[in-house]
C-alpha cells in the first residue's frame, strides 16, 4: 500500500483527525500526540496542517492501533502476517527457512525514477520538531535508511534515528550489532564513504519490515513484499545508486563519513530515560528530493503508551510464531509489548521434553540475542499471569535457577523438573 493511499484511507474510515490551529514545534504538538496516544485504543491519526515554523503537514500515530496494524499487515487478500506465518508449508516453516526463502525470491525490478519527487534544497525544508524537554536536538523518528555493503551484495532497510544539525549534514545513530552498524564498518576499515539513502514516508509494510530483525541473506524488501503479497515499486537514486522505494514523501541522498561524527543525544527512548550523548557517525547530504505537497511522518518516541508499542506487539507475535516452528517445545513466547524493545521474553515449555536442548536452541536463537532477560517456565504456568510467573520463580532456589553472562539474564523455572521436585497438581473438581 502506497503511504498516500494509506492516508486517503486513514480519511475515509474516520481514524484521522486533522488539526487547523496553529501548535508549536517545540514540545506542544507532541504534547497533544502523547494525549491522544494514551487513550484506550490508541487514537486516531493526526494531521497537523499548522505547525509553527514548518511549511509542511505533519503526521503522527499513523499506525497506532490494533485495528490499524492489522490492516496494513494483511496484504491484498486480507490474510494477517502472523496468520501467513502460521500457513508455511513444512519445507519454509521455521526463522531460517522462511528467510531463505525470501531470499530465494526473484530479484528487485527497478523502475524508472518518479517524477512527482522533485529536487528540494537542504535539511531547513525538514521540519525541525522537538520530542522531549530533555532533547539534545530535533530528530527524524520514523526514517528508513537505505545502506549496502561495501561488495555490492547485501542491501540494508533499517529504522535509525537520526538527529538534524545544518542545512547539509546529520547523525545517524546505528544501533551497535545491526546491519547498519556492521556494513558502516565494513567502509570504515576501506576508509571509503558509505552511500546512504534515508527515506521518509514509504509504504506502510517497509516501515515495519525495516525493524524486524533479519539475516544478511535477505532483504526488509522481500519481507515488506511478503507481506503485501505483491512487489514494491522500486527505483534507483540518482546520486546514492541504491534501490529505494519509487514513492514516498522525502528522500535524503548522502554518504556517511568514516572519519566525522557529531553528537547525538541526550534522546527520550522507550525505556523511560534519556540516552547519553555518544558521537555518532556523520551524514554529509548530497541531495534533497522531496513531493511538491510532501508531508511529514513522525513518531513520539518514548515511555509506552505510544505507537511503537503497536509494532512491538506484532513483532513479538511473529517471533513466538517462528520460534515455535523452530522448537517443538515451546508452547508459548511471551514478549510484552512495553518491554519487547527492553528485551524482555516469557516461555513456556513442555517439560516431558530435553529440557538441556530446549533450552540451548532458545538462548542461540539468533532472534533472541538481543534479550536482556529470559525467563523459561513449565506448562502449568499461564505466562499471560505475570504474578503466577513470578510466583513459579520464587518458588525456587534464585541462586541454581539465575544466570548471568554477555548482558543477559536467565531465569530457568523448569530447574525443579531436573531437581526431582514434585509439583503439586491442581485440586479436581468434582
Amino acid at each position: 500500500m502506497l503511504f498516500r493511499d494509506w492516508i486517503k484511507y486513514l480519511r475515509g474510515s474516520g481514524q484521522m483527525r486533522t488539526v487547523e490551529n496553529a501548535v508549536s514545534a517545540q514540545m506542544e504538538l507532541t504534547a497533544v500526540v502523547a494525549r491522544e496516544c494514551r487513550r484506550n485504543d490508541g487514537g486516531q491519526a493526526l494531521l497537523f496542517n499548522n505547525v509553527q515554523g514548518c511549511a509542511t503537514p505533519c503526521i503522527f500515530n499513523l499506525y497506532g492501533s490494533v485495528r490499524r496494524m492489522n490492516y496494513i499487515l494483511s496484504g491484498g487478500d486480507g490474510v494477517f502476517v502472523v496468520q501467513r506465518l502460521r500457513q508455511l508449508a513444512p519445507p519454509v516453516r521455521g526463522y531460517h527457512n522462511f528467510c531463505a526463502s525470501l531470499a530465494a525470491t526473484s530479484a528487485l525490478r527497478l523502475l524508472p525514477w518518479s517524477e512527482e519527487l522533485r529536487p528540494g534544497g537542504g535539511l531547513h525544508e525538514l521540519p525541525h520538531i522537538k520530542f522531549w524537554p530533555g532533547d539534545g536536538g530535533c530528530y527524524l523518528s520514523q526514517a528508513v535508511v537505505v545502506s549496502r555493503s561495501l561488495a555490492g551484495d547485501w542491501v540494508n532497510y533499517g529504522v535509525y534515528r537520526v538527529q538534524l544539525y545544518d542545512d547539509c549534514s546529520a547523525a545517524v545513530n546505528f544501533l551497535p550489532g545491526s546491519d547498519g552498524e556492521r556494513q558502516l564498518q565494513e567502509y570504515v576499515r576501506a576508509g571509503q564513504p558509505m552511500p546512504v539513502a534515508i527515506i521518509l514516508g514509504c509504504d506502510p509494510a517497509l516501515l515495519f519490515a525495516a525493524g524486524y530483525p533479519l539475516p544478511p541473506c535477505c532483504s526488509e524488501m522481500q519481507l515488506a513484499n511478503f507481506i503485501n503479497q505483491d512487489e514494491l515499486a522500486v527505483t534507483l537514486s540518482p546520486a546514492a545508486k541504491l534501490p529505494i522505494p519509487r514513492h514516498c514523501e522525502y528522500v535524503l541522498e548522502g554518504r556517511i563519513a568514516v572519519d566525522a561524527t557529531r553528537p547525538d543525544g541526550p534522546c527520550a527512548n522507550h525505556q523511560g530515560f534519556y540516552t547519553p550523548s555518544a558521537q555518532r557517525p556523520r551524514f554529509d547530504l548530497i541531495q534533497l528530493w522531496r513531493r511538491d505537497d510532501a508531508i511529514y511522518p513522525a513518531t513520539l518516541i518514548g515511555p509506552p503508551p505510544g505507537e511503537t508499542g503497536y509494532f512491538a506487539a506484532v513483532y513479538a507475535q511473529m517471533t513466538a510464531e517462528l520460534l515455535c516452528q523452530d522448537c517443538p517445545a515451546l508452547l508459548e513466547l511471551v514478549m510484552p509489548e512495553q518491554v519487547y524493545f527492553s528485551g524482555c521474553a516469557i516461555a513456556r515449555v513442555k517439560t516431558c521434553a530435553d529440557l538441556a536442548q530446549t533450552r540451548s536452541i532458545l538462548l542461540a536463537h539468533p532472534l533472541l540475542q538481543r534479550l536482556k532477560l529470559l525467563v523459561i517456565v513449565d506448562e502449568a504456568v499461564d505466562v499471560h499471569q505475570p504474578l503466577q510467573v513470578l510466583w513459579r520463580v520464587l518458588g525456587q532456589d534464585l541462586s541454581r535457577i539465575c544466570t548471568n553472562g554477555e548482558g543477559r539474564v536467565v531465569v530457568d523455572a523448569t530447574a525443579w523438573v531436573e531437581q526431582g521436585r514434585v509439583r503439586v497438581e491442581q485440586m479436581p473438581v468434582r
